[in-house]
């Protein structure tokens, strides 16, 4: 008879469960079930342009018709190397709902850091940032890439933004021209094609994505994280952080190619119904304006350790 496993701990959680149980469900399956209880709450919030969970999981379909489209199939490896914009969260749950593996990779990497990246991966299609499209094209010949597709940080903001953000910064990027590359809109326009029922029935013990250690003794490694390692986060985040309610503002400055940003700024939010403030630039000299601009009831960072702290903001 095996001894009972001592657990002096339980006696200081204030409310919180002993045990949670996690569905056999994908990462992009728990989005699209806990949506269907707050479909009116706000999803995302990018410079003023805010999707619901019911516009958020339209847009997340119709990128997953587009890289159906585009050939991508189950557990194919797509890299996304982009920083908190819209199109890289969509980008990342249409990849899991179609069974491939999210390879995500920090825009402002080297030559020769993202053509490792890109070929220790395997990576057969990526997702871009536009100003990082240069550096890609030069390695890819080194790669198995067949497709990149661009995304400005300006397609998803308000017209005047756009119009504001092409006079003062968009005209200074120029992209080499070549076959390999497609804009995110021609690429969405084109998923309108496949109209196929897409296959989303995968399990929580596959692969979800791959994140990069930092490199501190050596040279980065790969981690895979399944959809379990995701979901048990974001389950046991809300659960810790009693606090939390259905649409929380939460300033998502951690960055989706760190674990902690993907893990609880994007997937802990979309899955209690909260609203992710997406920022592809965190500055501290100007952190006092996002507050008082968004008033957010939570931000996330990470120090020695990882802390949450919630904001009331009057």
């Amino acid at each position: 008879m095996g001894n009972k496993i001592k657990t002096p701990w339980y006696k200081f959680y204030d409310g919180e469960n002993e045990h949670l149980s996690y569905p056999d469900f994908s990462v992009y399956k728990l989005i699209e079930y806990t949506s269907s209880k707050h479909l009116n709450n706000i999803s995302y919030n990018y410079y003023g342009t805010k999707k619901t969970y019911y516009e958020f999981l339209k847009q997340i379909d119709e990128a997953a018709r587009a890289f159906k489209q585009l050939g991508v199939k189950h557990k194919d490896i797509v890299a996304i190397c982009m920083p908190n914009v819209p199109e890289a969260i969509i980008a990342f749950y249409a990849i899991n709902k179609i069974g491939a593996i999210s390879n995500m990779i920090h825009p402002l990497s080297g030559e020769n850091e993202i053509k490792h990246f890109l070929t220790v991966s395997r990576s057969n299609y990526i997702v871009t940032i536009d100003f990082a499209f240069n550096k890609i094209n030069s390695v890819l010949p080194e790669t198995k890439v067949k497709k990149v597709v661009t995304v400005s940080v300006a397609d998803s903001m308000p017209m005047y933004m756009q119009a504001i953000y092409q006079a003062t910064k968009g005209f200074k990027i120029r992209m080499a021209k070549t076959d390999i590359r497609i804009p995110w809109k021609e690429f969405i326009k084109q998923g309108h094609s496949y109209t196929k029922e897409i296959d989303d029935d995968f399990k929580s013990k596959e692969v979800a994505a791959i994140l990069y250690s930092g490199g501190t003794t050596g040279t980065p490694k790969g981690v895979m994280l399944t959809n379990m390692n995701l979901n048990a986060l974001a389950m046991q985040s809300f659960e810790h952080v009693a606090c939390l309610r259905e649409k929380d503002k939460v300033l998502a400055i951690m960055p989706i190619f760190h674990g902690f940003g993907l893990g609880v700024c994007i997937h802990t939010v979309q899955y209690f119904g909260g609203t992710s403030i997406l920022l592809p630039q965190f500055s501290a000299k100007t952190f006092d304006k996002l507050l008082k601009k968004y008033r957010p009831n939570v931000m996330v960072g990470v120090n020695m350790c990882y802390f949450w702290r919630r904001f009331f903001i009057c």
